[in-house]
């Protein structure tokens, strides 16, 4: 049971969390010119499972209605029973306590980051706010994939996070949240579920993805120069092709993320690092 839970809580998707934070980190000078101290080191396994843990557990808690019908959960991801989602949601609430535990430890200016992580986690799943199944706001709330690195940035001595570059995060993050929807459209669809993805249609999403993409890459120039660029081109490309290919390709093509979110992901925390290194 234990498995077939972390299964569930998409392994592929864990350092969706984690590397967020140690970009937070780096840009923050870890190790460079700050010390790693035990409070980074309990949020990097926080971010890597209990987080994962929590946030997962509680959107597959509530989606027992569409995932009964989505063809995702018979190959790509698993399809937990009626006892497995309430152990999910359990063990994900358990293993929250050490956080309020270091919770009085950190700097008063990294709480709002943690608290709002925390807060969109529970109302994009679960109703009656249920963000998930509002159009636009189903992809403008998963900026809370964000938070972890400006949390982080803060937590490892950071001061103002510019504005430009938060906007640019959530772009980046609605962008990869309304392109993971066009697969479920159908079975979102039948089961009654309001998406970006199901209003827009497969073709408009992925058009409102292009825009999120290159307003990304953008507003995140200043700071990340060139490799925002070349983020931004291959994420539009992907997306442009998608436009021109039958639904099973276009899935195929979505499954290819995870890997190269990672590897775009470890290619900006070099760009960072170096940035602390000169």
């Amino acid at each position: 049971m234990f498995a077939q839970l972390l299964t569930s809580s998409r392994p592929r998707f864990w350092m969706y969390l984690a590397g967020p934070f140690l970009v937070g980190l780096a840009a923050a000078g870890v190790p460079f010119q700050v010390e790693p101290s035990l409070q980074h080191a309990f949020f990097l396994v926080y971010f890597l499972l209990p987080a994962n843990i929590f946030l997962y557990g509680l959107n597959d808690a509530a989606d027992a209605d569409t995932d009964a019908i989505n063809p995702k959960k018979n190959s790509y991801e698993v399809r937990l029973e009626k006892r497995g989602r309430m152990i999910a949601v359990f063990a994900g609430l358990i293993l929250q306590i050490p956080l309020l535990l270091i919770a009085r430890t950190l700097p008063h200016a990294s709480l709002p980051y943690l608290v709002a992580f925390l807060f969109l986690a529970v109302i994009y799943s679960l109703p009656p706010i249920r963000l998930k199944a509002r159009p636009l706001l189903d992809s403008a709330s998963n900026i809370l994939y964000a938070l972890p690195g400006f949390f982080g940035y803060i937590l490892a001595g950071g001061t103002t996070i510019p504005v430009p570059l938060i906007v640019a995060a959530g772009a980046w993050c609605a962008a990869m949240h309304a392109w993971s929807a066009i697969p479920d459209i159908e079975a979102d669809s039948n089961a009654g579920l309001s998406t970006t993805a199901t209003m827009l249609g497969g073709i408009w999403t992925l058009r409102l993805c292009l825009f999120l993409f290159v307003l990304s890459a953008a507003l995140s120039f200043p700071w990340l120069g060139y490799a925002s660029v070349a983020a931004g081109a291959i994420y539009a490309v992907i997306t442009i092709a998608a436009e021109r290919v039958d639904n099973e390709t276009r899935f195929l093509m979505y499954k290819r993320f995870p890997r190269m979110n990672v590897l775009i992901g470890m290619a900006i925390t070099l760009q960072v690092i170096s940035q602390q290194i000169k």
